[in-house]
C-alpha cells in the first residue's frame, strides 16, 4: 500500500571484509556527522565477532573503527533456573555529555562473559568501562539525563544462561563514565519484583521516564527529577499496562513528539514472545501527566474512556501486529514500526508516519515490492530525511541474512 505521503528511500549497502558467518545489524546512530552501526557476525561457534562500523559518505565506504570477539551462552548439562531470553551483542548506542561539553559516544556490548560498556570521545579510540572493583555489568538501554549517565541492567549472567535481576528491574547511574563509580539509581524493581527489566528510557518535560515490563500485571511507566544522589526518588505515571493489563506486558519504545511522550507496546525483539499476543498500542502521556491512548483498543481507565484519538485499533487496525518496536521524531513528523510477530518468527513490518500525531499513514518500503523478509532494528527520523537499518533474508529459498540500511527521503 502506497500512502499518500511518499517516502524515496534508497539502499546502502553495508560491506565487510572477512565477513565469515551471517552478519546482524543491531544498533545505528549519527555522530559528529557520521554513520555508525553495530553489527554482529555470527558463525555458529563458541563466539561472534562484534564490529563497529563508520560510514563516510563522500567516499561511499565503511570503515571497522572497533572489533571484540562476543562469547555466546554455554550449554549447561542441568538447568537449575528459569532462564531470561536475551540477545546477545550490541544492545544500545548513545550520544553523552563528554569532556569539555563536547558529545561522546557510549555503547552496551552484551557478551556471555565479560559484557562490556564502550566510551569514546572522538568515536575512533574506544576506552572499556568498569565500575568500581573492576565487574562488568551487563547493561541494556542507556540515556544522559541531569549530569547522570543512567544504563539498565539486562539480566545476570549465570552459567550461561541470562537471568532476571534479583528483586526486579536494576538500574544505574554515574557522574564520570571514564571513572566508573556506577551506584543503584533505584529500588529493585521499583518496589515491585514483578518489575523485571527496563526496555528504554526518555526524557520528556523535565523527567527522565523509564518504562519497565511486568508480565503479570502489565508495563509500568515510572519517571524521576534526578534530584540529590542517587537511589532517586522515583514517581509511577503509569501501571497495569495502561489498563490493558499483560496485553501490555511491555513499552518497547518511546520519543517525544509535539509536547507529548508516546509509548509503543508489544515485547521487544530481544526478548522471547511466550504466547500470541494481541495488536500492539500507542500511548501518548501528556505535559500535565495525563495519558491517552494515541492507537488501540477503547476501554475504561481511571481517566475515563479511553477511545484511540487516532481512531485506530490495535496494531494500526491489523491485530496480527502485535509490537511496536521503535518510535522516532524528525521535529516535523513521527515515524512508527510495527512487527507482525508471534511465538516462532516475525512474518513482516510496517512503517508509520504522523505530523500531528493523530493523522496516521502508512509509508511503502523497499520491502513492499520484493520477497526478501526484512527485520528493522534501527530508526532514525532527522528533517526530510529517515534510515531504517536490521537485517533481511534476500533470497526466499535460504535463511541466510545480511544487513540493510534504507535511506529515505520525503517527496512531499
Amino acid at each position: 500500500m502506497i500512502s499518500s505521503h511518499a517516502v524515496a528511500f534508497n539502499a546502502l549497502p553495508v560491506s565487510m571484509p572477512d565477513v565469515s558467518g551471517e552478519p546482524h545489524l543491531q544498533v545505528a546512530a549519527f555522530f559528529r556527522k557520521r554513520l555508525y552501526a553495530g553489527v554482529l557476525d555470527q558463525d555458529g561457534g563458541d563466539a561472534s565477532i562484534a564490529r563497529l562500523l563508520r560510514y563516510y559518505p563522500g567516499a561511499e565506504r565503511w570503515e571497522i573503527v572497533y572489533e571484540t570477539a562476543v562469547s555466546m551462552p554455554e550449554r549447561p548439562r542441568q538447568r537449575r533456573r528459569q532462564p531470561f531470553a536475551l540477545e546477545l551483542g550490541w544492545r544500545a548506542i548513545a550520544s553523552v555529555p563528554g569532556e569539555r561539553g563536547r558529545e561522546a559516544l557510549c555503547l552496551s556490548l552484551l557478551c556471555a562473559h565479560q559484557p562490556r560498556l564502550l566510551y569514546s570521545g572522538d568515536g575512533e579510540a574506544f576506552d572499556v568501562l568498569l565500575p568500581d572493583g573492576g565487574e562488568a555489568r551487563p547493561l541494556g538501554p542507556l540515556h544522559a539525563f541531569q549530569g547522570w549517565l543512567f544504563g539498565a541492567l539486562a539480566g545476570a549472567m549465570s552459567d550461561g544462561i541470562a537471568e532476571k535481576p534479583e528483586g526486579g528491574a536494576l538500574l544505574y547511574a554515574c557522574r564520570d563514565p571514564l571513572a566508573g563509580r556506577w551506584v543503584a539509581a533505584n529500588a529493585p524493581g521499583f518496589g515491585d519484583p514483578h518489575n523485571q527489566v527496563v526496555h528504554g528510557f526518555q526524557v520528556f518535560n523535565g523527567w527522565l521516564y523509564a518504562a519497565v515490563g511486568n508480565p503479570f500485571a502489565g508495563f509500568q511507566l515510572w519517571r524521576t527529577q534526578a534530584q540529590g544522589e542517587p537511589p532517586f526518588d522515583w514517581e509511577r505515571a503509569l501501571d497495569r499496562g495502561a489498563q490493558r493489563y499483560t496485553f501490555n506486558s511491555a513499552a518497547a519504545t518511546m520519543a517525544v513528539f509535539r509536547d507529548a511522550l508516546y509509548i509503543g507496546t508489544g515485547v521487544p525483539l530481544t526478548e522471547d514472545l511466550q504466547d500470541e499476543a494481541a495488536g500492539c498500542e500507542l500511548i501518548r502521556v501528556l505535559p500535565d501527566g495525563r495519558w491517552e491512548l494515541a492507537m488501540g483498543q477503547p476501554r475504561f481507565s481511571p481517566l475515563g474512556l479511553q477511545v484511540p484519538v487516532s481512531a485506530h485499533g490495535p496494531g494500526f487496525d491489523d491485530p496480527a501486529q502485535t509490537a511496536l518496536t521503535s518510535l522516532a521524531s524528525s521535529g516535523d513528523a513521527l515515524y512508527a514500526v510495527t512487527l507482525a510477530r508471534d511465538p516462532e518468527t516475525v512474518s513482516g513490518f510496517q512503517l508509520w508516519r504522523t505530523a500531528d500525531g493523530e493523522r496516521w499513514r502508512r509509508i511503502a518500503t523497499p520491502a513492499d515490492h520484493g520477497c526478501a523478509s526484512c527485520l528493522p532494528r534501527a530508526l532514525i527520523a532527522l528533517p526530510k530525511f529517515l534510515l531504517v537499518g536490521g537485517d533481511r533474508c534476500p533470497n526466499p529459498t535460504d535463511d541466510r541474512r545480511e544487513p540493510f540500511i534504507w535511506l529515505g527521503k520525503s517527496e512531499c
